[in-house]
């Protein structure tokens, strides 16, 4: 028997995934090909058929832009939250092809040394 989703603890960390996935407006697919798994393993994850899940977690966490800590316990830091710029930025950054995503991460690390010689990182 299937168990549906309003038998998910609401506190479990599969929960939290979902919650950030649906407020981020990111689709469980996009989460699935970041990690670089099936979506039928993300379904097995949702339905407690497993998990392995927590072998993705620092992934998982990166990806949603939370700590760990949080996605198991709900602990919330400053950090966890991102600003609506971020998160607009996030969103493009994930679009993007990667060629173009690593000329922003080239020119990130030119302006953060730049910054650093100077004194202001």
């Amino acid at each position: 028997m299937k168990t549906s989703d309003k038998d998910l603890n609401k506190n479990s960390t599969i929960q939290r995934i979902l919650d950030l996935l649906e407020k981020k407006n990111i689709k469980q697919k996009e989460l699935a090909n970041y990690l670089g798994v099936s979506t039928s393993i993300f379904t097995n994850w949702k339905y407690r058929n497993g998990n392995s899940y927590m072998n993705y977690l620092d992934k998982i966490a990166t990806f949603l832009n939370v700590s760990p800590a949080y996605l198991i316990n709900g602990e919330k830091t400053a950090d966890n939250e991102l600003t609506n710029r971020e998160e607009k930025f996030l969103k493009i950054y994930r679009e993007i092809d990667e060629k173009s995503r690593q000329m922003i991460d080239h020119l990130l690390e030119y302006i953060v040394s730049q910054n650093t010689e100077v004194g202001k990182i």
